[in-house]
Order: structure tokens, then sequence, then C-alpha cells
């Protein structure tokens, strides 16, 4: 369901979310304030609460979106490679087509700056990713091989990378981060390994992933605006919710889902049983043949730098090439 939609009460969403106040927060939350909030946040229901749910869950992404541009602000190291990646990224955009987006969607807030002249929406078709419906027609296959990775000793999910959230982990079994390859989990899923292979993934960020049941992400935002991610439900996955922007939608089993993580986002699990999807990162479809090779030499170069940090006892199966 979109912002246009309407819910139960006959009001349209984008008629009860004041879009262009309540996205910005005049100030940061308190400690005191983020916990509440997200507490609250937490017990609302997405599918009779819809218009509660996004309108706070904006709020608190919003405000936590902030914080990390902060952040990557806080050094003087760290500002100037923002203004050389906004230099870099400029320059390299500058012989595709495309209009120039000046004023972004006020939900639309990466870390890192707008990459230029990018369609930017919470949701993309499952078209944009390259063989999406070959892997779609495979998921039963990849869901035996998930099956049976989850009963095999080998198989620990533990927290995600990313998930700096506390509570109820975000779990993961990868099979690629930050170009690095877990040979192992490959080789105990050959056929989803193949059909991973078919999809342009940009190898940063591909993985099972899993949110055990009653757990969510809370709100929060992406680094970049220059890539998508598509998660393909796999097990259980018509009770967990999930916003972008102004749309809440439902993972579906055997189905893909695009988003636009530079978008403040978040995701609950309503269900009783942990929600599995097959997920990869994926380049922009708008991006030119320049960009993707000043883009992929980026993310080789972050690759180099992060690697030592994922060899440890922190990635599950860390077996890799």
């Amino acid at each position: 369901m979109n912002a246009t939609s309407n819910n139960k009460n006959g009001r349209s969403l984008s008629a009860l979310l004041d879009v262009n106040t309540m996205t910005i927060s005049p100030s940061p939350l308190s400690a005191e304030e983020l916990d509440l909030k997200l507490q609250q946040w937490k017990d609302l229901d997405p599918a009779t609460q819809e218009a509660d749910w996004i309108q706070l869950g904006l709020e608190l992404g919003t405000n936590t979106a902030n914080e990390a541009r902060n952040a990557a602000h806080r050094t003087l190291a760290s500002r100037i490679g923002m203004k050389i990646f906004g230099f870099v990224a400029k320059l390299a955009s500058l012989g595709r087509a495309g209009k120039e987006i000046k004023t972004p969607d006020v939900q639309q807030i990466p870390w890192l700056n707008i990459w230029p002249k990018l369609r930017g929406q919470p949701f993309h078709s499952p078209s944009v990713l390259t063989n999406s419906e070959l892997v779609q027609n495979e998921w039963a296959e990849i869901q035996k091989e998930l099956e049976n990775l989850i009963v095999s000793e080998e198989g620990g999910f533990e927290r995600a990378i990313y998930d700096g959230f506390g509570g109820v982990p975000w779990k993961t079994c990868y099979f690629e981060l930050f170009g690095q390859r877990n040979k192992r989990l490959h080789e105990l899923c050959p056929k989803t390994s193949a059909l991973l292979a078919t999809l342009p993934d940009n190898h940063m960020h591909t993985c099972f992933s899993c949110i055990e049941p009653g757990a969510t992400l809370p709100p929060h935002v992406g680094p970049s605006n220059a890539w998508l991610v598509g998660h393909l439900g796999i097990l259980n996955c018509e009770d967990t919710h999930i916003f972008s922007g102004l749309t809440h939608k439902r993972f579906k089993t055997g189905e893909w889902l695009i988003l636009d993580d530079s978008y403040v986002h978040g995701v609950v699990n309503r269900g009783t049983k942990p929600r599995f999807t097959l997920m990869v990162t994926f380049h922009h479809p708008d991006l030119g043949g320049f960009e993707l090779f000043v883009i992929k030499s980026l993310m080789k170069f972050v690759g180099l730098i992060m690697a030592p940090l994922f060899r440890d006892e922190k990635i599950a199966l860390h077996v890799y090439e």
C-alpha cells in the first residue's frame, strides 16, 4: 500500500501524514525519547495502524539518519572524504543523460551524498534486477537448500554485520560481504550459488537474511542511492511488514521485493516463525558504464580496507576465498 491509497477510515495516507514536517526532526531526540518512541513504534500493528506506524517510523528513521550523517562529518578526514565522494559522483555522472534532482524526497537521506540523476523511489519493480524472474522461478529449490542449512551443524546464522540496533538480532548467513566470498556457504548451497551467479549483484552484501518472530529492524537508512537491495522471499514471509518512505508492503514467499534503502525504512515480523529471504545488493540500473567503473573501484578499495574486520568469528561459516 502506498501513500495515495485509502485506509479503512477512508482517508488517504498522504492526507494523514504531514510529509514536510513529520520526516524532518527539528532537533535530535534524546536517548530517552528515542527509546520511548521506538517502543511505541514496535507496539503498533502495521496491518491496522498503518498511518501511525509509518509516521512514527519516519520520525525515528530521520533522527537516526541525521545522527549518522552528523557522525560522518565529525572529523576533518571524514568531511574531506564526503566532499571527494560528492565531487567524484558529479564528475562521473556528467556524461549520462538524466534530469538533475534539485530537491530529493525528504525521506531519502543516505549517509553519503546523493548520487546525481538516479531515479529515486522507495520500491522498484523486480524488472530492474536482471534475471530476477529466472531466480524467482527457482525459489522452492533455494528454500530446500536453506532448510537443509538451518538444521545442519554448519548453518549457523549470526547477528548481521550492519545490525547495530540492539534487541533481538537481525541474523544473516553471508555468501559475500564487502567483496569477500564465503566459499563454504557456496559449497553447501550449490543451486543457490549458481542462481546468484546469474544476478548483477555488487558483491557487497549477499546473504540469507533472517528476522526472528517479534523482531524489528528499527527505522534507518542505507549508505547510498547508487545501489538497490533485493529480497526474494524464501520462508515464512507473509507476516513481515516493511515501510520505505511513505509506502508499506509485506514480504511474500516466492516473490522479489526491491528496495531503495537510501529511503527511511523499517521492518517488523508480526508472525510466529522466523522470516527468511535471499538478499542481494546491486548497482542502480540508471548508472552508466563509467559510473559503474568508478563505483566498482571505490567498492574494491573499501572492500580491501574492511575485509580484515570480517575474517573472524562474527561471520558464520567464515571460510573465504
